[in-house]
């Protein structure tokens, strides 16, 4: 493989677009060198404050809205958006705990207002969680013990007992030790986020960078990102 390219690539998704890098490997004979970091946010690892920075890459992973930003800030090369996938936001209670019912809105907002605490991250579905969730329910402040979750997954927070029951994007609940899939929010109070991929200004190797964003849209890389509870963009 005499070719690489440099990925920049939101943590939250790293074990199923590493599987994804690994299948493009073989079938491309491109090397894929992963480089892993929040999407947003103050952290100097943050995937916008690399870019801003300048940091070297050929394909970046954003969610949409921030990839539009980057686009706009000359950052990213106008039109090379390709959108990669959709991530909806679950909940997940402690592996030792009786399964909890979120399937409608009723039954979600009992298991909020009756937990003895509630966990979600900082970032994207956490916001909407605490900023336009509760308000949906109809849940005051004061009705729920809250906890924010930073740099750990909020799995782990549920597992410890530090929550009783946790949210976040449904690929960083599957697989956590500890935890069980109490399933994702109903449809009409879902929180879709979409992630697209784009070639930073002066990329290396644009020609590779292109092909793999074509394949993440690909039947092969499908199965990893649907296994990984994200709905993926085909065509």
């Amino acid at each position: 493989m005499n070719v690489a390219i440099r990925v920049l690539a939101p943590q939250a998704f790293q074990a199923p677009l590493y599987a994804v890098g690994a299948l493009f490997e073989q079938a491309a004979h491109v090397r894929v060198e992963w480089c892993w970091g929040p999407a947003g946010g103050p952290s100097p690892q943050a995937l916008v404050q690399r870019l801003e920075r300048g940091e070297a890459a050929d394909v970046v992973l954003l969610p949409a809205a921030l990839l539009a930003q980057q686009v706009q800030a000359g950052r990213v090369e106008e039109g090379s958006r390709t959108d990669v996938m959709r991530s909806r936001v679950g909940a997940c209670v402690a592996q030792d705990q009786p399964p909890v019912d979120i399937g409608s809105a009723q039954a979600l907002r009992r298991a909020i207002v009756q937990a003895r605490g509630v966990a979600y991250s900082q970032a994207g579905s956490g916001i909407y969680i605490s900023q336009e969730l509760f308000g949906k329910l109809g849940i005051e402040p004061a009705q729920v013990r809250v906890l924010q979750v930073r740099d750990e997954p909020v799995a782990a927070a549920v597992a410890r007992g530090d929550a009783e029951l946790g949210f976040q994007q449904i690929s960083e609940i599957l697989g956590q030790p500890g935890v069980r899939f109490a399933g994702a929010l109903p449809d009409d109070l879902q929180h879709v986020t979409v992630i697209g991929a784009g070639m930073p200004a002066g990329a290396a190797e644009p020609e590779a960078a292109r092909r793999f964003m074509q394949f993440l849209r690909s039947h092969e890389a499908a199965g990893p990102l649907a296994d990984a509870g994200l709905d993926p963009c085909r065509g």
